[in-house]
């Protein structure tokens, strides 16, 4: 049958210090054994796993090494490689220390914030706070090398076991993250969007594609969601950061792309929100 199923997780909000280990790994060992438990009981064998933001907690290269132990783990139990997980980063994936207080990228126009974010020099001052995140995924997940400068985190093709492409593109809304809240502040970025869309169109149109990112589209500065809607046409959309899932499907005069947002896979036990993990069956 052509089928492919998905694990989708996102916010696993890693930390150092003694006072969380037991805590996180009382959650995401129970997650793993649920995880286990739908393989062998109930037959659910996800052939790719998107992990869409919030790996660590504060963008720190302690706290990707702890997230490393979680994925060799997860593989294991799903018997999958390494290039079968795909990863964006999220708000805190940002080191926000790296940045002056005052330092918050805001822009009047999308030409004002395509110039900063498409020139190299500015974008490596944008991105100065992700470095954490970036050597971690160059270094373990090197399917998922970043494209020009680091403006895209990546595009990969697979061809999965029913035989059809799949076409996966992550891309980073949490560039701009510097404070909370900044629902409708943050931005994808037209040319973040269009270059990767670009780059992509040069294939044939494969049989899924998938864009990945952390932030649903409707927490998105309005001009530049506006912009990068276009993209998203006929398009899967995984995303995460408001540790709810949810899904919907949208279909206006621009087309339609469905979006599934994911839960939070690990926050404390103290917190409101449930831990969550979903699968997708396409």
């Amino acid at each position: 049958m052509d089928r492919l199923t998905i694990l989708h997780i996102s916010d696993l909000h890693i930390r150092t210090g003694e006072e969380f280990e037991y805590d996180r790994s009382a959650v995401l060992g129970t997650m793993l054994e649920r995880i286990e438990k739908d393989r062998h009981e109930k037959g659910i064998e996800p052939e790719l796993v998107v992990v869409t933001g919030d790996i660590a907690f504060q963008g720190m290269k302690e706290e990707y090494d702890l997230a490393e132990e979680f994925f060799t783990d997860l593989r294991k139990t799903l018997d999958l490689h390494r290039e079968n997980v795909f990863l964006v980063p999220g708000n805190h994936d940002v080191n926000r220390k790296s940045y002056r207080p005052r330092d918050i990228p805001s822009y009047d126009t999308v030409e004002e914030l395509n110039e900063e974010l498409g020139d190299p020099d500015y974008r490596e001052d944008l991105l100065k706070g992700m470095v954490g995140y970036f050597e971690f995924v160059e270094s373990e997940y090197a399917h998922l090398s970043p494209i020009k400068d680091r403006l895209i985190p990546f595009i990969h093709r697979k061809t999965v076991q029913c035989g059809k492409t799949v076409e996966i593109i992550g891309l980073n809304s949490a560039w701009m993250c510097r404070k909370s809240p900044d629902e409708k502040t943050i931005a994808i970025g037209e040319v973040q969007a269009k270059t990767a869309f670009d780059k992509a169109e040069k294939e044939d149109r494969p049989g899924l594609r998938i864009f990945m990112l952390h932030h649903p589209q409707q927490w998105l500065w309005p001009k530049d969601r506006k912009r990068c809607r276009r993209f998203f046409n006929g398009a899967v959309v995984f995303c995460g950061h408001m540790h709810e899932p949810e899904g919907s499907n949208l279909h206006d005069q621009d087309g339609n792309y469905c979006q599934f947002q994911a839960g939070a896979a690990y926050i404390t036990r103290k917190k409101k929100w449930p831990s969550r993990y979903q699968y997708l069956t396409v």
